[in-house]
């Protein structure tokens, strides 16, 4: 199951010619000047057990106007945008965060919510048991609990963009007490759609 996961991952990642720029959330304009993700949030729900392990940090790309929170000190690995915490950290191995722009094939303007669904939620929903399906006007968060390790997918988009939005963090049982410090950072997300 794991490696269906890590599959369906690398293939929302390479859609749209494989760019996955760690853009995620809420707002922004669209293109040009990104406006700083504020990391206040997600370090303050960070758990008093993890504090000193985790810390969240910003950063951005200006071409695509995003701007995200990421943890500091994790190391990206082969596919662009996701980060894993150091081989030292102990916060276990399929641990990893990411942010990132998806089209799903032709970068333009298409149904973002079937897209999104089928992309995104769908098999994430039928590896374990949804604990959280929150669907808002262009945007949804799951949460879903697959054995010890607690997936977070979000997403927005908007009609008529290019492109739609994802942050994601998958959480072994080491640092699973910090899922709302991932929520809160991936809420922190500055889209540029």
């Amino acid at each position: 199951m794991r490696t269906t996961m890590m599959i369906a991952l690398a293939v929302a990642v390479l859609g749209c010619g494989g760019k996955k720029s760690d853009g995620g959330g809420g707002g922004g304009g669209g293109g040009g000047k990104a406006k700083d993700a504020d990391p206040a949030a997600a370090n303050a729900a960070v758990p008093a057990e993890l504090k000193g392990k985790l810390e969240f940090d910003t950063a951005k790309d200006a071409k695509d106007g995003v701007a995200w929170v990421k943890p500091k000190g994790w190391k990206e690995g082969a596919i662009p945008g996701m980060v894993k915490p150091p081989d030292d950290a102990s916060l276990g191995f399929m641990t990893k965060y990411a942010v990132g722009t998806n089209c799903d094939g032709t970068c333009e303007p298409k149904d973002w919510a079937a897209t999104v669904d089928k992309v995104e939620f769908a098999q994430l929903a039928s590896a374990g048991t949804v604990e959280k399906d929150e669907k808002g006007d262009g945007t949804r968060t799951m949460i879903v609990a697959i054995g010890d390790r607690k997936d977070l997918r979000m997403a927005w988009w908007k009609a008529g963009a290019k492109r739609y939005v994802s942050c994601s963090a998958s959480l072994e049982k080491e640092i699973a007490p910090a899922l709302a410090a991932f929520e809160a950072a991936c809420k922190a997300t500055v889209t540029g759609l």
